[in-house]
C-alpha cells in the first residue's frame, strides 16, 4: 500500500485474544521470523491439536508469500487476556503498538486469526496503522464417527475448562438447576420453572446486548463505593429497602383482594403509607441522629422535625384509613371527604405535626445563630 509516496511495511499479525501463548512459551509477545518459528515449533509439540498452531502457520506462509514478493514483512505474535475480552483488546492494542514503534517505519496489518473473536480486534487497531486485510483460518477435518465424538468430547472439555465458555455451559445452567430444585424441595416447582425462564431469559438478554461488561463494571463500581460507606449507612439502606418492599408487597395485597375500591384504598391508607413512614423514621434515626451522637453532635433540631412530620402522616393516614374502612362508604362526594378529613382526626394530625416541626426548625435556627 502506498499513501503520498510513502510505501507501508507489511506486517503480519496472528492474534491470539485469550494468550495461550504464553502458557507455553512464556512470553505473550513474539516478534520476527525466527523467535515465531521457534514458539511454532514449541506450542505445536505442546498443543498440536490447537487452532492457534494453524493460525501461526497460516501467518509464516503470508510472511514467506510477501517476502518471495520483495516486500520486507514482519510477522509478530500477540496475545491478550485469559479471561478478560475487554482486557484482552486493551492489552493487544499496547503490545501491537509497542510492536509497530520497534518496527521504526510505516506499517499496514494484515491480521491472521483462528475464529470471529479477532474481528473485533482489528477495530481497536485501526488507529495504530491501516488493517490492509483479515484472513481467517479454518481447520478442515475429515473424520468418521469415531472422530465426530472424540472431537465432541473435546470441545464439551474446553467449554468446562475454558473460563471465557464455562460460565455459559456450567455457570448459567448450574445456578438454574440449584434455584429450580432449592424451590422444588418448597414444593414450588410452578414458581421454580418461572424462575429458571427468567435466568435463561435474562442471560440470553445480557449475551445478546452484550451487556456484561457495563454490568460487570457497574458491580466493581458498586462494590468499591460501598467499601467506604460506614457500616450505619449500609444498615439504613437494608431497613429502607426492607421498609419499601413491605409496602410495595402491602399495596400489591390490597389492590388484588376482591374488595371495594373503598375498602382497597383504606387498606392502602391504614397500613402500606404508615408503613413506608416508619422506614423513613427508621432510616433518619441511623443515619442521621445515630451519627450525629456518636459523633458528639446534639444538634438534632432538623431530624426531630423531619420525624415529628413523618410520624404526623403516618398516624393521619392510619386513621383515615380506619375511618374510612369503618364507615363503609362505597362512593365520596367533595361533602363526605371533607368530612372523613376531619372527623378521622387526619387534618388534625397533619397540622400538629407540621407546628411543631416548624417550631421545632424555628427553635434550632436560633439555637445555631446564637452559637455563630
Amino acid at each position: 500500500m502506498e499513501v503520498k509516496g510513502v510505501t507501508r511495511r507489511p506486517l503480519i499479525l496472528v492474534v491470539d485474544v485469550d494468550d495461550d501463548i504464553s502458557d507455553v512459551v512464556g512470553k505473550s509477545v513474539i516478534v520476527g521470523e525466527d523467535d515465531v518459528r521457534k514458539a511454532l515449533m514449541r506450542y505445536g509439540i505442546e498443543r498440536p491439536e490447537d487452532a492457534d498452531v494453524n493460525a501461526m502457520f497460516s501467518g509464516l506462509q503470508v510472511y514467506e508469500k510477501l517476502k518471495m514478493e520483495g516486500r520486507n514483512p514482519e510477522i509478530a505474535v500477540v496475545g491478550g487476556h485469559r479471561l478478560d475480552f475487554v482486557e484482552a483488546q486493551r492489552l493487544i492494542r499496547e503490545r501491537v503498538k509497542k510492536v509497530v514503534e520497534e518496527i521504526k517505519a510505516p506499517v499496514e496489518i494484515l491480521l491472521i486469526s483462528d475464529g470471529e473473536d479477532e474481528l473485533y480486534i482489528s477495530e481497536v487497531l485501526r488507529d495504530i496503522a491501516p488493517i490492509a486485510g483479515f484472513k481467517r483460518v479454518v481447520v478442515e477435518q475429515h473424520l468418521g464417527i469415531e472422530g465426530s465424538y472424540i472431537l465432541i468430547f473435546r470441545y464439551l472439555r474446553k467449554a468446562a475448562i475454558d473460563p471465557r465458555f464455562s460460565k455459559y455451559f456450567l455457570g448459567l445452567p448450574g445456578s438454574a438447576l440449584l434455584v429450580m430444585a432449592l424451590l422444588s424441595l418448597l414444593n414450588l416447582l410452578d414458581l421454580a420453572v418461572k424462575v429458571l425462564l427468567i435466568l435463561i431469559g435474562g442471560a440470553m438478554i445480557v449475551r445478546g446486548f452484550n451487556l456484561e461488561e457495563p454490568l460487570a463494571r457497574t458491580a466493581r463500581d458498586l462494590t468499591s463505593r460501598l467499601k467506604g460507606i460506614q457500616p450505619l449507612s449500609i444498615a439504613s439502606l437494608t431497613i429502607l429497602v426492607l421498609f419499601t418492599l413491605a409496602t410495595l408487597f402491602s399495596i400489591g395485597d390490597a389492590l388484588i383482594e376482591d374488595q371495594p375500591w373503598h375498602i382497597k384504598l383504606s387498606r392502602i391508607f391504614k397500613y402500606s403509607i404508615p408503613l413506608m413512614s416508619i422506614g423513613a423514621i427508621s432510616y433518619i434515626v441511623i443515619t442521621r441522629i445515630l451519627y450525629k451522637v456518636i459523633e458528639g453532635d446534639l444538634g438534632l433540631w432538623r431530624e426531630a422535625a423531619l420525624i415529628t412530620v413523618l410520624g404526623g402522616v403516618a398516624f393521619a393516614f392510619f386513621n383515615l384509613g380506619s375511618y374510612m374502612e369503618a364507615t363503609k362508604m362505597a362512593s365520596y362526594t367533595a361533602s363526605l371527604i371533607a368530612e372523613s378529613l376531619i372527623e378521622s382526626g387526619f387534618a388534625s394530625y397533619i397540622l400538629i405535626s407540621s407546628s411543631i416541626a416548624a417550631i421545632s426548625e424555628l427553635i434550632g435556627r436560633t439555637n445555631a445563630r446564637r452559637h455563630e
